[in-house]
């Protein structure tokens, strides 16, 4: 963001004794290019790597680029409010293709409203009727939109048309998804996955050491406020890091203390032969460094490597005031730091 293009130092190497000489913005004969002397670099130049014999040469152009804008900081500007969202009970927005889409729940059903990404000032209302519960049970994966109406699962392209999807031990809530996998939870709170776009689904794993471990293991999970992203892993190109957070319910007398939502992550790698993945959760205790609050409505997204996390009012013995803070992990959901 600060670095002066017109004044960059270089470092040169060559080949079998290439000799480099760069063209100048002024015309004149090329010059040799210092290691020590400055560059100016506001706009393209070229440069030719001459043999050791002087006979023969490369030509090369350069452009250096730099951020107009700090990396990590949000600018933000507002978009035009549709009059369909102010009276919503609730909305879902996602990203397909070259659109954002909006799932505006109502007293009686879920409304689908689309406008292209670059501008929101025009929305759309496409004829789709889904359930009041649609609107929590959206999710996108590779460009392919899920959508749990009911107890009926949805597949779209667009958003405004759906072909059911013939489902075998489908979930009761559909909550996220990774680059090749759809997450739910079934109706007495264990979570599920399918490997092959919704068309069967089982009990996904959950790892714990033995069979009187599983118990406490299963107590972390969460049962409301769940969202899920999912990161790539730079190690292999095949492998999800996925990470969910969510809270559990604050009103049975044994979660009430709760101060904190539970973070789990998961690790699939998809390369023939692998071993599965299994949710792990990662703060197991309330004593924790940089803990994420316990919050309503938890909403996750990724930026630049990291995961930020944005919610309503702390619940339980949460204190967190509503939508006041965004919290920031580096580290894949282990610690999370108030971000500026």
């Amino acid at each position: 963001l600060n670095t002066d293009l017109t004044t960059m130092l270089c470092s040169v190497s060559t080949r079998n004794n290439g000799l480099p000489f760069i063209k100048p913005l002024e015309p004149g004969d090329y010059v040799y290019v210092s290691t020590t002397d400055s560059i100016d670099f506001t706009e393209s130049r070229e440069v030719r790597v001459y043999s050791s014999d002087g006979k023969s040469y490369v030509t090369y152009m350069i452009d250096v680029s730099k951020h107009k804008e700090d990396g990590g900081a949000f600018n933000y500007e507002s978009w035009k409010v549709c009059d369909a969202f102010k009276q919503a009970a609730a909305i879902r927005l996602v990203a397909l293709g070259d659109a954002v889409l909006a799932f505006v729940r109502t007293a009686t059903a879920t409304e689908v409203y689309q406008s292209p990404a670059i501008s929101t000032d025009d929305w759309t209302k496409f004829t789709a009727s889904l359930s009041v519960s649609a609107a929590e049970n959206v999710t996108v994966s590779n460009d392919s939109l899920f959508v749990l109406d009911g107890t009926t699962l949805l597949l779209s392209l667009n958003g405004k048309d759906y072909q059911t999807v013939s489902a075998t031990g489908q979930p009761s809530a559909l909550l996220g998804s990774s680059s090749r996998e759809l997450y739910g939870m079934s109706a007495d709170g264990q979570l599920m996955v399918s490997a092959d776009k919704g068309k069967t689904w089982s009990t996904d794993h959950v790892a714990y050491e033995d069979a009187a471990d599983k118990e406490r293991v299963e107590r972390l999970l969460p049962k409301r406020d769940i969202a899920i992203v999912t990161l790539p892993q730079g190690y292999s190109a095949k492998t999800d890091y996925v990470v969910m957070v969510g809270n559990r319910d604050v009103t049975a007398e044994a979660f009430a203390n709760d101060s904190v939502a539970r973070t789990w992550r998961k690790i699939v790698d998809y390369s023939n032969g692998t071993p599965e993945g299994q949710w792990v959760c990662t703060n197991e205790y309330e004593e924790v460094v940089w803990p994420l609050p316990a919050r309503e409505h938890l909403q996750l997204f990724t930026y630049d490597g990291r995961v930020l996390a944005f919610g309503g009012k702390g619940i339980g013995h949460s204190a967190a005031e509503a939508y006041d803070t965004f919290y920031e992990s580096r580290d894949g959901g282990i610690t999370w730091k108030p971000s500026t």
